[in-house]
Parts: structure tokens; C-alpha cells; sequence
């Protein structure tokens, strides 16, 4: 069974489902992680650290969502 993660409409549980809601967290995980990623990347064009402070509060948002995502894991 190949079931790829990366679309909503690859669940293979219905909505309300926890396998769904699960599915679903994780797919929010995999867009944090690639936006800290090309958020990540970008930030190494900026040459001072008052030109990157918009980026910096950005990877600062996306690892207080990870520290958030921790009761997914705990719930898998």
C-alpha cells in the first residue's frame, strides 16, 4: 500500500478518524519543517543580524510550533 503524505486526499481513514486527524497533523509537520528549510536558506543571504530579523522571528515561530507538536508525537 503506497499512501503518500503530502495531499489531504491520500487519507486512508476518514474525516474524524483519529488515523485522519493524525495524518493531518503530519502533514502540517512536513510544511513546517520545509518552510523552516527555505526560511532557513534565505536567512544565510542576509549579511547582519539586523538584516535578518524577520527571518530569524520567522524560525523562532516555526521551532515554537515544533515544541508544540510534541503531544502529536506522544499521541502516536
Amino acid at each position: 500500500m503506497d499512501q503518500s503524505v503530502s495531499g489531504n486526499s491520500n487519507h486512508i481513514a476518514p474525516q474524524g478518524h483519529p488515523v485522519h486527524t493524525l495524518m493531518t497533523e503530519h502533514e502540517r509537520l512536513l510544511e513546517f519543517a520545509a518552510k523552516l528549510v527555505s526560511t532557513a536558506t534565505e536567512l544565510q543571504s542576509h549579511s547582519s543580524y539586523d538584516s535578518a530579523g524577520e527571518k530569524l522571528n520567522e524560525i523562532k515561530k516555526l521551532i515554537d510550533l515544533f515544541k508544540d507538536s510534541e503531544k502529536h508525537y506522544l499521541r502516536e
